[in-house]
């Protein structure tokens, strides 16, 4: 008895999402994302480019008070929209945003695994530093040498 490849492997459907977004506008580019949910609701995964919630390139943005903050916030409404498929978004991240007068806090180029109406895990590409000139992309300073341990919907996505 032969055996069809097709019968031998669990299916797995991947999502490659380009969004139209817009430096700066957390809200309209959450929207953005929230109305790809529907076109990916049956498979297991969606990928999103870089900064998918900010926009990109940020340029000094990203070390505007209360930025980051509001990046996260903007990335938690996105999960809070997400289902069954797992949705990999970009965003920026970063401890907490420093107040007037004290030292900025790092800003990460970071991604949110998003499954089940929360996010599952972050992964902080890199650091974003000030750069010289207003007007220049904010450039990378350090990978943070960490790789995301993303498990299977069986397992929890763990």
């Amino acid at each position: 008895m032969t055996r069809r490849y097709a019968d031998l492997m669990n299916r797995f459907r991947l999502a490659l999402v380009q969004v139209d977004t817009v430096v700066g506008d957390l809200d309209g580019n959450v929207d953005r994302v929230l109305a790809t949910l529907d076109e990916v609701a049956d498979c297991d995964l969606a990928l999103y480019p870089e900064m998918t919630v900010t926009g990109y390139p940020l340029e000094d943005l990203v070390h505007k008070p209360g930025f980051v903050a509001r990046s996260r916030e903007a990335g938690e409404r996105v999960a809070a929209a997400s289902g069954s498929c797992a949705l990999v978004v970009g965003f920026a991240d970063g401890e907490t945003d420093a107040g007037p007068g004290e030292p900025s806090a790092p800003a990460y180029n970071a991604v949110a695994i998003c499954h089940g109406g929360q996010i599952v895990g972050t992964y902080h590409r890199s650091v974003f530093r000030p750069t010289t000139c207003s007007t220049r992309r904010g450039t990378l300073l350090r990978a943070s040498g960490r790789w995301p341990c993303i498990g299977s919907a069986a397992s929890g996505w763990a």
